[in-house]
């Protein structure tokens, strides 16, 4: 007999009961519907019993029923096992849906909190835990929807990006993007010490490690470690009494402290969270700490401000040239480099501006630039900014205000360019200092103190440099000008020279020690130099504090009655008047041919004679001429300092062909280390004295095969060949046995 199963329905319009099969062992509500149901155990499946109209709905007292629907508005609650919802269509609702169920504490699957098949929901989606995206072996993105995905790759087992929009289509790796990551510091580490002890602190901090794992054969698959270590308070310095400065990382290993005394190099900046250095010069106390790190972060950020700190860079092209026989100017077109500068012509490569816009400047078109005694640029573009068609070669920036060029002397005028120019003239600006030739000038443009204006500093190229005379009229005429193009970084090219701006031209003689002179070129001076064969540095000055040896033997060496203390202060104390001291002989250099102050006063002659410098401070009175003429001569000698500055002047007579020991008329000082130049001209005739090293012979006297004189100065030092000629004459060709010669040199 069959079983007559009833189900009370509350809360609907007539409260009535229905008469469920005798077959159906569950009855539920159709959500799509609104429909009653009850599963057929006969048939096992769904079928409608009927509609429910009502706004809510209890089902009780199911006899032998699984599913209940309880509650306002409802919630199905199956008491014996999952609940499954599975649809060929899919299941769609409207409002919000909320699942619960159990949560592992592992994460790993809960078949009750799950959904198979695809959902869409038109409204936002949260969670308050993690979102599982686990590996698609078959991956179903549709190919003509605009809309972007995230999922895991089962072929990688990484994370993918993929967007469709319109004609693009876009899909990006995540470890691409980690690639993109540095090893650095994230934040903290910042150490300190407490001037005078022998610890230093680190403050708590945290960094990433990158190892990138790239082959020649797969992808890169960066893996990131990320490093934390707590604060290190008053740590002490392994290496106080050994080393002069301690440098601090940390190990991302362990999260502790490396000390080490040499700096980290390349390859540890990819290993280590580098924090800084500890200073202790003095080998016993600490006296500084300096935090630099590198940090994992704003890597394109800092390699802008890198690029930025060069300025624009010309590339290729932009040959600077003549505009003819005038002092017009001309420039080829060229790539160049700037940021930004070519953004107007081709967004997709906005740095990067080529010869086919910027082209060549064919008519001379000149803006005339200086800057002024506050620093500000002073632009001159002529009437209606048409610009000038020549350059000015007469004036000259003196110490911010245009003066007049020194009659003959010769100026540096540098020529810039802005790329993809609006204006399209060059910027010429004004020399800084007169020269008296083409080659003094040339190599002074790495030692030059000039300055450039903010306008072309900002955003032009350093095209060339036009050496030219103050009275030029034709810049072809290789008299009058000379044109050096530059380099790259604001530096000259393959003309030789040095630059402005970045140059690396060392400055001064050899042996002179270089330093950042002005910010922007090297620079160096008589009074500070090294000298590799007797391992000596000599400078005027000295301020700081010099440390013993790691043998503990100090620097500084005391001779007979001089005695050298290292006080607790830091300083080096010398005490006693010592024995007295000794010149030491001067080391011939070379022979120079050296034009004198005012060369028209001299009717032209040359000054020829010695260069020489002493290894100690010193004094020079005497000096011994030797002359090997027919007749008695009287001659100008001078004492020179590097190589312009008279310190003495005396008119010496020597008899034919023999020496003499002649005498300034006081006793001159002489710095250590420093070229002076001992020189001679003749006092009354006609002939001129020039010094040849093409032919050199190794004998005194007699004659070589050409008739040129020769004199061995000292032994194993230098051999030399002087001779005269006659006024009037260009340049000697041959010799006869009328060529008479003379040498000096410094007595101590």
């Amino acid at each position: 007999m069959a079983i007559e199963r009833k189900a009370i329905l509350s809360g609907l319009e007539d409260n009535h009961q229905l008469v469920l099969p005798s077959t159906a062992s569950v009855v539920g509500l159709d959500l799509n519907t609104g429909k009653q149901i009850y599963y057929h155990t006969s048939s096992h499946y769904w079928a409608t019993q009927e509609t429910i109209s009502g706004s809510q709905g209890v089902f009780t007292d199911l006899t032998a029923s699984n599913l209940r629907l309880t509650g306002n508005p409802g919630t199905i609650v199956n008491e014996v096992g999952p609940l499954l919802i599975s649809s060929s269509l899919g299941i769609t609702t409207s409002g919000s849906l909320v699942f619960s169920g159990s949560r592992s504490s592992l994460g790993t699957e809960q078949t009750s909190v799950l959904v198979n098949g695809d959902i869409f929901v038109s409204g936002g989606v949260g969670t308050n835990d993690y979102l599982q995206l686990k590996p698609v072996s078959l991956l179903r993105i549709p190919s003509n929807t605009t809309a972007s995905y995230i999922y895991t790759s089962g072929s990688t087992n990484d994370l993918y990006f993929t967007q469709y929009n319109g004609p693009y289509t876009n899909t990006t790796r995540l470890r691409w993007l980690e690639g993109e990551l540095s090893s650095g510091l994230l934040n903290g580490g910042i150490v300190s010490t407490v001037n005078g002890t022998t610890t230093f602190s680190v403050t708590s901090g945290s960094g990433l490690i990158i190892n990138f794992n790239a082959s020649t054969t797969t992808d890169p698959y960066p893996t990131i470690q990320k490093v934390d270590w707590p604060a290190y308070i008053s740590q002490s310095l392994t290496y106080i009494a050994t080393a002069q400065i301690t440098y601090i990382g940390i190990n991302p290993a362990n999260s502790q402290i490396i000390q080490q005394t040499t700096p980290f190099v390349d390859g540890d900046y990819e290993q280590y969270i580098i924090l800084g250095r500890i200073l202790h010069q003095t080998g016993s106390v600490t006296n500084g700490a300096v935090t630099s790190p590198f940090v994992a972060y704003a890597r394109t950020t800092s390699h802008d401000q890198f690029v930025r700190s060069f300025g624009a860079l010309k590339l290729s092209g932009h040959v600077l040239a003549t505009s003819g026989s005038t002092l017009g100017l001309t420039k080829t077109g060229g790539d160049s480099y700037y940021q930004g500068r070519n953004y107007t012509v081709n967004p997709s490569n906005p740095d990067y501006v080529k010869s086919t816009s910027d082209f060549s400047l064919v008519n001379s078109k000149i803006f005339r630039e200086y800057v002024n005694g506050s620093g500000n640029p002073v632009i001159d573009s002529g009437v209606a900014n048409a610009g000038y068609a020549v350059i000015d070669p007469a004036k000259y920036n003196n110490n911010g205000t245009l003066a007049t060029v020194p009659g003959g002397s010769y100026t540096i005028q540098r020529v810039y360019w802005f790329p993809n120019a609006v204006t399209r003239a060059l910027y010429v600006y004004y020399g800084s200092a007169a020269y008296n030739s083409l080659d003094v000038a040339q190599a002074a443009i790495a030692t030059e103190a000039f300055t450039e204006g903010q306008n072309t500093l900002d955003g032009a190229i350093l095209v060339g440099y036009v050496i030219v005379r103050s009275n030029a009229t034709d810049l072809t005429n290789t008299s009058q000008a000379r044109f050096i193009q530059a380099g790259t970084f604001r530096a000259v090219g393959a003309a030789g020279g040095g630059g402005s701006g970045g140059s690396t031209t060392p400055g001064g003689l050899d042996t002179y020690v270089q330093f950042n002179d002005g910010g922007s070129t090297f620079g160096g001076v008589s009074t500070f130099t090294f000298h590799k064969t007797s391992n000596t540095l000599s400078t005027t000055n000295i301020t700081g504090s010099i440390k013993n040896t790691a043998a503990g033997n100090p620097f500084i060496v005391a001779g007979s009655g001089i005695t050298t203390n290292y006080n607790s202060l830091g300083q080096w104390e010398v005490t006693g008047s010592g024995g007295g001291s000794t010149a030491v002989t001067s080391s011939i250099v070379d022979f120079m041919r050296k034009q004198g102050q005012n060369v028209a006063a001299y009717g032209g002659n040359y000054t020829i004679g010695m260069v020489f410098m002493t290894t100690v401070s010193s004094s020079l009175t005497n000096f011994k001429l030797d002359w090997r003429g027919a007749s008695t001569k009287t001659f100008d000698v001078k004492l020179w300092k590097d190589p312009n500055i008279e310190l003495g002047s005396v008119a010496q007579t020597v008899s034919a062909d023999a020496s003499v020991i002649g005498a300034f008329t006081s006793s001159i000082s002489l710095d250590p280390y420093t070229f002076y130049y001992l020189s001679y001209r003749e006092n009354t005739g006609t002939n001129y004295y020039l010094y040849d090293s093409t032919n050199l012979v190794t004998y005194y006297g007699g004659y070589s095969g050409d008739g040129r004189r020769s004199i061995r100065i000292k032994p194993d030092l230098i051999h030399v060949v002087l001779y005269m000629y006659n006024s009037g004459d260009a340049q000697p060709n041959t010799f006869d046995s009328s060529i008479q010669a003379a040498i000096i040199e410094p007595i101590f």
